[in-house]
């Protein structure tokens, strides 16, 4: 039994300017634990989660996803073959840390911790406007499925 976890980006800068985007990727794998999960993410290759070009005033280029902590899959919603998806309203920082995650809506409550616990640990290439970083807000869809 794998599990598939589909991440995915929409986003909107913390000014004035408006736009929107959004991408999601699949990642595979097979039953993770606990243990395992610091050492999979460190050899596995980062999503390649792919802002699409928002449409500003300045030339931005989007926040894109570098380095990922893969969550945990909840072992009662395994045991019972529950799948769901947590969407997450994150805060990208200059620096390319997450500096805020707030639950914007799950379809099961028992998967929201472990989302929250593994979007706030990603690292971004931050968002830049004419070659400067900027802060930028993302609604983060976090989908939990057995295969």
């Amino acid at each position: 039994m794998g599990i598939v976890f589909l991440v995915g980006c929409s986003t909107t800068p913390n000014s004035d300017k408006a736009y929107i985007s959004n991408a999601a990727v699949p990642i595979k794998t097979g039953p993770i634990t606990p243990e395992r999960q610091e050492e999979r993410a460190a050899t596995e290759k980062v999503p390649d989660v792919k802002l699409a070009p928002p449409t500003t005033s300045g030339n931005l280029q989007p926040a894109r996803l570098i380095s990922f902590v893969r969550p945990v899959y909840p072992y009662a919603a395994r045991i019972a073959r529950q799948q769901g998806t947590v969407t997450v309203a994150i805060v990208i920082a200059k620096d390319g840390t997450v500096v805020k995650a707030k639950l914007v809506s799950a379809t099961n409550d028992v998967f929201i911790a472990s989302a929250l616990d593994a979007v706030i640990q990603w690292k971004f290439r931050p968002a830049t406007i004419d070659g400067v970083p900027v802060s930028i807000t993302s609604a983060v869809p976090v989908v939990f499925t057995l295969e």
